[in-house]
């Protein structure tokens, strides 16, 4: 159902896509980006705010799917940890727990 990446992104593809209109997938897809990212925002380290500005999403339309995740470069590191004793803080992941229900709810009535 959810893939992590190398890239702290997350990539959201919920069964049976086929089963309803594009258009009403498009917009299930986007509820979902907003909400995950702003969960994630939510649960995200803070220092200066940078990590939290640049988390975002975005729906690929054609393979009907969504990611959301940042692109600054310490952001995996800030998901996943280092050996260099950074502990993990799962705001990406932790935002697809939190919310993970409420969408497969939502799924359910789309």
């Amino acid at each position: 159902m959810a893939k992590v990446y190398s890239s702290t992104v997350v990539v959201w593809k919920p069964g049976g896509l086929e089963k309803v209109t594009h258009m009403k997938a498009l917009a299930f897809l986007h509820v979902a980006g907003g909400q995950l990212t702003a969960e994630a925002k939510i649960r995200c380290p803070v220092d200066l705010g940078r990590l939290r500005s640049s988390i975002t999403y975005q729906v690929d339309s054609e393979k009907l799917s969504m990611r959301y995740g940042s692109n600054v470069e310490y952001a995996w590191y800030q998901e996943n940890g280092t050996s260099r004793g950074v502990p993990a803080r799962r705001y990406l992941r932790g935002a697809l727990e939190a919310k993970k229900e409420g969408l497969m709810k939502l799924w359910k009535f789309t």
